[in-house]
């Protein structure tokens, strides 16, 4: 087999795949369905078996309840049941929508068509035979669409798992470059020198502050997750320690403490959102403030982060670049379940982040 050959296939693979998993071909996939599945109506059918119209009514009616059972199998009975592991109970609910499907079809025979019948059956059992075959008949075609779906959901799981891979490891080399701040150590040290010298207490301190704070950084980060009470006291250190740098700045956090319990997340997503507050919140002139709250649902933790806005702000200043980090990888870890929102107004900033538990 030449090269030529080769590549001629493998382009054919990739399309095919592309045409299989690839939302740009969505409406051409439901499109080839559509038309399979009238061919086969079609093609199976035994023509003038009813007289005049409804002898293409018969076909239309098959064609709606069989396109009917389709998209009941792949939009309620596959994503529901399949997809949550219940494969037993999912054969014998599309069993029952065949059988329901074909006893639907085998009425309008009885009630409507056979009153207009050319070609006329023995009986009533052929009919029930009848049914009982088109149930044999249909299953295949419809565990096919299924094996289609399934299909999708594994390549566009691998492609997730495998961009979760790269992302990380881009994300933890730019982690690794940018733990420890070195500004925001020189100045802690700076302070440190400076307070040691009036109040030794308070420069104590600190250094267990600017401890506990490097040493969640360098051990605890490095985890897929870690525990809420966690990052909320990593939280808590890095706003203290911006209280110590800061003049004339004030945080609050308010957190439900009976709500959490062991509840995990994925380590820095809330210094994401206070560093984005602290940075934009500061005023050589007037008071700041963040404040951080958390809330859970049944189903979803909600994340308020607000801070105040100075009047004048600095010139050049350049934001949201945090955001836009955190943003996509909320959308590699939870794909369309979480939602992250924004508000601006004259004197307040605010970022609300909801994610599932």
């Amino acid at each position: 087999m030449s090269i030529h050959q080769d590549q001629t296939i493998i382009r054919e693979r990739e399309w095919l795949l592309r045409f299989l998993t690839d939302k740009s071909y969505r409406h051409s996939r439901h499109a080839f369905a559509m038309t399979a599945y009238l061919l086969l109506i079609l093609v199976g059918k035994d023509w003038r078996q009813f007289q005049g119209v409804y002898d293409h009514l018969d076909w239309i009616l098959s064609y709606v309840v069989l396109m009917a059972l389709f998209y009941l199998n792949l939009r309620i009975l596959v994503p529901r049941y399949f997809y949550n592991a219940q494969t037993t109970v999912y054969l014998v609910y599309l069993t029952f929508a065949i059988a329901s499907a074909c006893l639907v079809l085998f009425f309008f025979h009885r009630l409507i068509f056979d009153h207009h019948r050319i070609l006329t059956t023995s009986n009533a059992i052929f009919n029930l035979l009848d049914v009982l075959a088109g149930i044999f008949y249909l299953t295949p075609f419809y565990l096919f669409a299924t094996a289609i779906k399934l299909f999708q959901r594994w390549i566009n799981d691998t492609q997730r798992i495998n961009e979760m891979e790269n992302k990380a490891l881009q994300s933890e080399l730019i982690a690794l470059r940018n733990q420890i701040q070195p500004h925001f150590l020189f100045n802690m040290l700076n302070n440190i020198q400076v307070v040691n010298n009036r109040n030794p207490k308070l420069a104590s301190h600190i250094i267990f502050k600017l401890s506990d704070f490097l040493r969640y950084q360098l051990y605890e980060s490095n985890h897929h997750e870690v525990y809420l009470s966690s990052e909320i006291q990593f939280i808590s250190d890095f706003l203290e320690l911006e209280k110590v740098r800061r003049d004339r700045f004030e945080y609050d956090i308010e957190v439900e403490q009976s709500s959490l319990g062991d509840l995990k997340i994925p380590p820095h997503f809330l210094l994401t959102l206070v560093e984005n507050a602290t940075k934009h919140s500061l005023d050589t002139m007037s008071p700041s403030d963040v404040k951080l709250r958390i809330t859970r649902t049944t189903d979803s933790i909600c994340i308020c982060c607000d801070n105040s806005v100075p009047e004048i702000k600095v010139v050049g200043k350049r934001g949201g670049l945090g955001l836009e980090n955190m943003k996509r990888r909320l959308e590699l870890l939870y794909g369309e379940t979480f939602t992250l929102e924004s508000n601006s107004l004259k004197n307040r900033y605010t970022v609300e982040l909801k994610i599932p538990t």
